[in-house]
């Protein structure tokens, strides 16, 4: 690297802003000098004197330390889940980049160009924010991207001979962002940022005399100090990343660093910038920046993704195949969600059985564990507003907005309501219905504004899955035929999530849909989803009457008495999932159950089914009142019963 950093690059940067700094001062002593028209005291006529302490070679070596730790950086990836870190350069894809941010859509149908991501840096000759949601893969692009300048490859820069990186969650710890001259000591944190962490990278040293020594010249010396940075990037030919604006935890930090990323931006002209924050946390409008948003991964991406990190072929064929059939598909477009998918499927050689497992993961992942691994701590706006109650309040919010909305895109106005239902459970100000969504969206990037006036939550099987968590909470199942209709996904995970899913699906079935008549799409969509959701129903004898119950319902159209007619028309496809459904239920039950509680009453089939039986109650149970007939398959119950 020290073939970029000559000897004589590094000397004439140092006299350059040597000599326009030492410049500066002069003119303004003459100018002062004009102004005091020389009646004033002499010690108001002292003249000021600026030099830089150091050397050439320090700050070279203080560089080429900076560069070797980037290059250890952004050589691997490396997070709880994996077996073994990962080379970057191995399982990199490129990115997609809306050209503008999502959340200043007009409409939904609105439609976001997106380009690759190499291509922003020839489509503008600007400095550049990248925004993104948590995980969708900002900090990884930006490895990429050191890396490629560092191992002196073709770059999407020609004159960038270097990076610098500033990662400000290293700047929340005091320890690292320790003052490498005097002045940036009498400046202190509370004045600079990014201009001190600079100064500490490149090694730079003022000496200052005279009045500028004076601590009343405490601006004018900062005036001075973020002139001589921006001439020393200029002329080394960096590129600046400062990545993880969203990271900053304090307030007023991040206040200063908006302020001075400001003065980058208009005062850099060879070097160029990047900045990457979080999607929420970003709303400045910066002279000098084009703002871009990393779009969702699309499928060819996905594939893409899974061939380079698990290598093999065949490999990520049944990867991809297991993930495309399960209901939390659509999590895999977020870089962050898919790479914890690969890593736990090279250990265990399969996704995990139960959805509510990858459910968990990925709602912790982005609720705590990734800030975590990252040693990252986010604080809310909120007193009593942590971790835990955010999940119980997105869990309300996911109910709220799926009963009374009844869709997964949500107006402005759907949001205000569903908050103005439940923000005093969680003692929030009414008032603050914005800063709040703003604060789900930064801290978890699972509630999202996608567009002026819209709300999406990140994936649909998460929305599914918040509201079966406040389901199962609630004291009773529900039993409102309005509403129970509207929740055949989110039921199914209900049972799989509670603490006794065979206890759960019996109520369910026996005690709430027995007691109204549903359409027939709620019985399609629940059954399908109990198979993908594989509840642990176990040894219990009303759970084989429960199921039958529940083909009853959807034979009959709701009517457990049988008194309407069976349904019309038959698709096989739901009987071939009932019968899925079955096996998995007598995974944990014996097949003999019924012929304790009913006997043959005849044929039940209409000729559009074959091989079904209609059952009558001969004994009750003691926990629940079974329906007086039933509807079994022929070959379920035993030969001499």
């Amino acid at each position: 690297m020290l073939e970029y950093i000559a000897k004589k690059m590094v000397d004439a940067a140092f006299k350059l802003l040597t000599d326009q700094i030492s410049n500066r001062i002069r003119k303004d002593d003459k100018e002062d000098l004009n102004k005091l028209k020389r009646t004033e005291r002499g010690d108001d006529q002292e003249k000021r004197h600026f030099s830089i302490r150091g050397s050439t070679t320090s700050t070279i070596k203080a560089i080429s330390y900076h560069i070797k730790q980037l290059k250890n950086w952004s050589t691997q990836v490396n997070f709880n889940d994996l077996r073994e870190s990962k080379k970057t350069d191995q399982i990199y894809i490129e990115l997609d980049i809306y050209l503008y941010p999502s959340r200043v859509r007009i409409s939904p149908d609105e439609k976001l160009q997106a380009i690759p991501l190499h291509e922003i840096f020839s489509r503008s000759q600007n400095h550049y924010v990248i925004m993104g949601q948590p995980g969708a893969g900002k900090t990884t692009s930006m490895k990429h991207l050191c890396g490629k300048i560092i191992r002196g490859g073709s770059f999407y820069f020609k004159n960038l001979r270097f990076p610098i990186v500033i990662r400000f969650r290293d700047l929340n710890s005091p320890d690292n962002i320790s003052p490498p001259c005097e002045v940036c000591h009498e400046l202190g944190e509370d004045r600079s940022v990014i201009f001190r962490r600079l100064f500490q990278i490149l090694d730079m040293n003022f000496f200052w005399s005279g009045k500028l020594a004076r601590p009343n010249c405490q601006q004018e010396r900062m005036y001075y100090v973020e002139r001589a940075v921006i001439t020393m990037l200029d002329e080394l030919g960096v590129l600046l990343i400062l990545d993880g604006l969203d990271e900053l935890v304090s307030e007023s930090k991040r206040d200063i660093a908006i302020a001075e990323v400001r003065k980058l931006a208009v005062g850099l002209s060879k070097a160029r910038m990047i900045l990457t924050s979080r999607t929420g946390e970003f709303n400045q409008t910066i002279e000098g920046c084009d703002v871009f948003e990393i779009s969702p991964l699309s499928e060819p991406q996905i594939r893409d993704f899974v061939s380079k990190w698990l290598g093999k072929k065949d490999l990520a064929e049944s990867f991809v195949t297991q993930v495309k059939s399960s209901p939390f598909a659509d999590t895999t477009i977020r870089p962050l969600s898919l790479a914890h998918l690969c890593a736990i499927y090279e250990r265990i050689g399969k996704i995990p059985d139960k959805p509510k497992t990858v459910y968990r993961k990925v709602v912790n992942l982005l609720l705590e564990e990734w800030d975590e691994q990252r040693s990252v701590t986010r604080r809310s706006r909120y007193a009593q507003f942590e971790v835990d109650r955010k999940f119980e309040f997105l869990s309300s919010l996911a109910y709220v907005l799926t009963t009374k909305a009844k869709t997964t895109t949500f107006g402005k106005q759907h949001f205000v309501t569903a908050y103005e239902t439940i923000y005093r459970d969680f003692s929030l100000p009414v008032e603050e219905t914005r800063l709040v969504a703003v604060e789900l969206e930064t801290h978890t990037g699972l509630f999202l504004q996608t567009g002026v006036d819209q709300f999406d939550f990140a994936h649909k099987s998460l929305q599914e899955y918040l509201t079966a968590e406040y389901i199962v909470r609630l004291p009773t199942v529900p039993d409102k035929r309005d509403l129970l209709a509207l929740l055949g996904n989110e039921l199914a995970i209900a049972i799989a999530i509670s603490s006794n899913p065979s206890a759960y699906f019996c109520e369910l079935i026996l005690n709430r849909l027995t007691k109204v008549q549903l359409p027939l799409t709620f019985y399609q969509t629940f059954v399908n989803r109990l198979i993908q959701e594989r509840p642990d129903c176990n040894i219990y004898p009303s759970v084989v009457v429960s199921f039958f119950t529940l083909l009853t319902l959807w034979l009959y159209e709701g009517e457990s008495s049988m008194k309407g007619p069976m349904s019309k028309v038959v698709n096989p496809a739901l009987v071939d999932s009932y019968d899925q459904f079955l096996s998995m239920i007598l995974e944990r039950n014996r097949a003999d159950v019924l012929i304790k509680h009913y006997q043959r009453a005849g044929p039940a089939s209409h000729g559009s089914l074959g091989g079904l039986l209609l059952l009558k109650l001969k004994r009750n149970s003691q926990n629940y009142d079974f329906p007086q007939r039933l509807v079994t398959f022929e070959s379920f119950l035993p030969k001499n019963a």
